[in-house]
């Protein structure tokens, strides 16, 4: 996600902090529900990263992947 929104953004990816993610679609005009989704998938991404056990099961994985690419796929029509 990083090397994808850090090309998007125009920002190198030790730049991207879901912050700066979230603030930047807002004013793009993406779905507020959309933001909420990709706000979701970063806290989930940052507590595994700092070593917080995973507890998902697959199905719940196969949802995020499914909420993420959808989420992608509109930040494609966006210009920034």
């Amino acid at each position: 996600m990083a090397d994808y929104f850090g090309h998007r953004l125009n920002l190198p990816p030790g730049d991207i902090t879901s912050v700066t993610v979230l603030r930047a679609l807002t004013r793009a005009g993406i779905e507020s529900a959309q933001i909420e989704e990709l706000r979701t998938l970063f806290d989930r991404l940052e507590a595994r990263r700092y070593g917080l056990p995973a507890t998902e099961n697959i199905e719940n994985l196969k949802s995020l992947q499914s909420s993420l690419e959808k989420i992608l796929k509109s930040c494609e029509k966006v210009r920034f």
